[in-house]
């Protein structure tokens, strides 16, 4: 396993390590935090995600969040996930403790700008599980994939995103006008970027 700096590290299975960067990215790969185990999502994390998904101000502020949600909306994510990794530089890992149950997920787009995202389950929350999971993903993107700058978008309301992503260690930029409207209609949202510009 290679190691981060104090708290976090990567790894893929071993005899994996002879294929070819292009296969090897699409590998088994866990990213280790000292609380979190992040994964790829699969079929058995179906009801949690539901579940997750159930919680208004996950709709409200994550306008691809059907209304009414239900399994075959989880399993339409879960394919989209896939279809990411295969086909796109986006990159979305399920959030679990180290007993592998699922908590929320995590996103992040392997390009410069590129943007992070995230939802934890209402069950998770205030157990600082959110931050250590954004930065391990920054962290990943940076020491593994050479990304120096992201950002994310929060929702103006949404205050404890904001300071999930300031925690995380991103810099508010202030309001802007952002590409996807939120669920009432506003297209103003709070950038934060992961380094000056």
């Amino acid at each position: 396993m290679g190691s981060t700096q104090a708290r976090g590290r990567w790894r893929t299975p071993g005899f994996m390590a002879w294929l070819p960067y292009a296969l090897r990215q699409f590998a088994l790969l866990e990213i280790l935090t000292e609380l979190l185990v992040l994964r790829r999502p699969r079929l058995e994390d179906v009801p949690a995600i539901v579940l997750a998904c159930q919680d208004p101000d996950v709709a409200r502020f994550m306008p691809e969040v059907s209304i009414p949600y239900g399994e075959q909306d989880a399993r339409r994510f879960l394919a989209s996930v896939e279809r990411a990794w295969r086909e796109s530089d986006e990159r979305t890992f399920a959030i679990a403790g180290w007993d592998d149950v699922y908590l929320g997920s995590v996103s992040v787009a392997l390009r410069e700008g590129g943007n992070v995202g995230y939802m934890l389950s209402p069950s998770a929350r205030g157990h600082g599980f959110t931050t250590e999971a954004v930065r391990a993903v920054v962290r990943w993107a940076h020491e593994v994939h050479g990304i120096e700058s992201l950002q994310l978008w929060t929702h103006p309301d949404n205050l404890a995103s904001q300071a999930v992503a300031e925690r995380a260690g991103f810099a508010r930029r202030g309001e802007r006008r952002c590409d996807t409207p939120f669920r009432d209609g506003s297209t103003v949202g709070i950038l934060f970027e992961t380094r000056g510009s």
